[in-house]
This record gives structure tokens, sequence and C-alpha cells, in this order.
């Protein structure tokens, strides 16, 4: 899951991260969360979704909810729902491939 606000740098800086993940394991559901308001074309034509499914809008109670507060967020869950690594704020390389190696195991 990938949950992302489209006003937030950070997010921008990630999605290349992000977009390298899916298209690495395309067997794998990818969920993009937009959190921050409207999806705009503009934004959609620009930041790749190719591969994952897109929450366009959430409201604030499943923000709430989820404790989904801050962006970027990059989590993977199992297949029984249970978040298995979760990680706020652009992703460092050490994050990359220790989430690369998950990725591959399940």
């Amino acid at each position: 899951m990938l949950v992302f606000s489209p006003t937030c740098i950070h997010c921008r800086n990630t999605w290349a991260t992000w977009t390298d993940l899916v298209s690495s394991f395309p067997t794998k559901q990818t969920v993009f969360v937009n959190i921050g308001g409207k999806t705009s074309p503009a934004f959609l034509s620009e930041y790749s979704i190719v591969g994952g499914r897109l929450i366009a809008e959430t409201g604030p109670d499943s923000v709430l909810k989820y404790n989904l507060r801050a962006t970027p967020i990059t989590a993977l869950f199992g297949t029984d729902g249970r978040c298995l690594w979760v990680r706020a704020g652009e992703l460092e390389s050490e994050d990359v491939k220790e989430l690369k190696k998950m990725l591959a195991r399940k």
C-alpha cells in the first residue's frame, strides 16, 4: 500500500521508487491511497499508477481510523491483512533493499 497526497513533495520524490517496485513485482497487488484531497487528471498523467489500483479519495474518518496522517507511507501487508513492514517518509536505499527481499519471499 502506497499512501500519498498529490501536493506532497516527498511523495513526488518517492514516486519513481514506488513505480519501480510495482513494475518489479507485477504479481503483487498494489494499492495507491490518496489522503490529500482530489486526484487531478494532470497528477495522474504525470505520476503513473500502472500496475496498481487507486483509491482516489479518502474521507477523514478513514484517515483517522487507519492512522494515515503523514505522507508518504509505504506498507506491505500479508495475505491475512496483517502489516508486515511499514515506513513513513521517503524511502532510503536500505529500505528499498529490505522491501524487495520481503516481496520476493511472499
